[in-house]
């Protein structure tokens, strides 16, 4: 009988946990985007909260005042760096996906013709099997389809910028109601739990700026490592501005479809075909001990930081990035820290 009622609660605490997991999914996959102006809006508000209060307490300064002052100090600040860096990367980057097929006619190509007339003379029965002119061709429509799509894809989000503004606005309007009445609003939610559950919506609160602080800790330890081995690597290869390309590379490492091998590996590539051995090898060294350390690292950095097992960690980063995208890579670890700390304090029990 005794084995049969743990059987029927671990069943129901199964069921239970799956529900929560369901819920969780729904809110981050469908609700959150749907609601990221009015989000984006209220962190801005709760990140904006302690020195406003302290400003408006020291100086005797009505809150809603200083509030507003600061928002539209914050927001001249994102609508410079938008307007300026936004349009220069975009500038940018559509002008080496426009240039690419230049790039390859005038670079590539010709490098690639002296390996193939190498190989030819090295084994002269190739020919037969291999057609110069076809590979050529072969290689030219790739690199062409390349720069359409990447140039079809920066015109796609420049067609989104309306829709984006358009959120942008509800945004900051939302962000100026928020800070006015913040003690208010966070009143009038609060008041609808009950005590206990208020206590624990408290405590996972600051579980999760606590959280965040030491993901974006860990990340920059990761981001430093690898910058100083981008800079050891280039230095070594005598490449021009090797600090600056370094900082480049390794900010652009935070983004997934690029990283560091999006960077190097086509670097690597084109300095074979332009007859740069050493140079090729050593670049493809280079991403490969960054990545080996990376690999190695990072679910023990991003562990420690946020007080789970490495395993634990790199299944939650791995099945979050599946689940929800880039962004859950973080969202899924945080969690999981967030079921550890509530199972450690004896909120919920999941495991032992």
């Amino acid at each position: 009988m005794d084995n049969i009622n743990k059987k029927k609660e671990f069943i129901i605490k199964f069921i239970y946990f799956l529900i929560i997991l369901g819920i969780i999914f729904f809110i981050f996959k469908y609700a959150l985007p749907l609601l990221s102006p009015f989000i984006f809006a209220f962190l801005i508000s709760m990140a904006l909260k302690r020195p406003v209060d302290y400003i408006s307490t020291k100086f005797k300064i009505n809150r809603k005042i200083i509030g507003v002052i600061m928002l539209l100090f914050v927001y001249i600040f994102i609508c410079i760096i938008l307007i300026f860096f936004g349009t220069k990367i975009f500038q940018y980057i559509g002008g080496i996906f426009q240039k690419l097929p230049d790039i390859y006619t005038f670079n590539v190509e010709p490098a690639l013709n002296i390996i193939i007339y190498k190989i030819q003379d090295i084994i002269p029965d190739i020919a037969n099997f291999i057609n110069l002119e076809d590979i050529n061709k072969y290689i030219m429509n790739i690199v062409n389809l390349i720069s359409l799509s990447a140039v079809d894809a920066i015109t796609s989000i420049a067609t989104k910028i309306p829709s984006f503004l358009v959120k942008f606005i509800f945004a900051i309007i939302s962000s100026f109601l928020f800070t006015l009445d913040y003690y208010r609003f966070t009143g009038f939610v609060m008041r609808q739990f009950p005590e206990r559950i208020q206590h624990i919506i408290l405590n996972i609160k600051r579980n999760i700026f606590g959280t965040i602080f030491r993901l974006i800790k860990a990340y920059s330890i990761l981001l430093t490592l690898t910058f100083i081995e981008l800079s050891i690597g280039l230095i070594i290869f005598n490449i021009p501005n090797a600090i600056l390309l370094a900082i480049v590379i390794a900010i652009l490492d935070i983004l997934p479809a690029i990283g560091v091998g999006g960077i190097l590996i086509p670097w690597a590539v084109i300095e074979l075909m332009k007859g740069n051995y050493n140079l090729a090898i050593g670049l493809i060294v280079i991403y490969a001990i960054i990545t080996i350390i990376r690999y190695i690292l990072e679910p023990k950095i991003v562990g420690n930081q946020i007080g789970l097992n490495p395993i634990v960690t790199i299944i939650s980063m791995f099945l979050g990035a599946q689940l929800l995208g880039f962004l859950g890579i973080f969202i899924l670890p945080i969690i999981v820290t967030i079921i550890k700390y509530l199972n450690d304090t004896g909120t919920i029990k999941v495991f032992k």
